[in-house]
């Protein structure tokens, strides 16, 4: 088990994601982000769980102007190429529409 204390240095990431999930379940999406106005992009692979679409259409009915896309690849994995350049995208156009406002 060489790779053990790895593990257990990426607890502290764990409780937040935890912490993230049970906030996200805490009430009705459209109340909990009712106040987003920032560019919010729903990544997903072509290949996920049905959870995650069902997810993916309260985010983006909650929050106006979001955008959901699938992407190249499975569950928690993804072609890098393609997710490279769609997180650029997405921060470029993020940026511009930031100096906008």
């Amino acid at each position: 088990m060489t790779s053990y204390p790895e593990y257990v240095a990426q607890v502290l990431s764990y409780r937040a994601d935890g912490e993230s999930l049970v906030w996200a379940d805490s009430g009705p999406h459209a109340e909990l982000f009712a106040d987003i106005r920032v560019p919010t992009r729903f990544l997903l692979g072509t290949e996920t769980f049905d959870e995650m679409h069902v997810a993916a259409a309260s985010v983006l009915a909650a929050i106006p102007g979001s955008v959901k896309k699938e992407m190249p690849g499975a569950f928690h994995s993804w072609e890098a190429a393609p997710m490279a350049a769609e997180l650029a995208t997405f921060v470029r156009t993020a940026a511009v529409g930031a100096r906008r406002d």
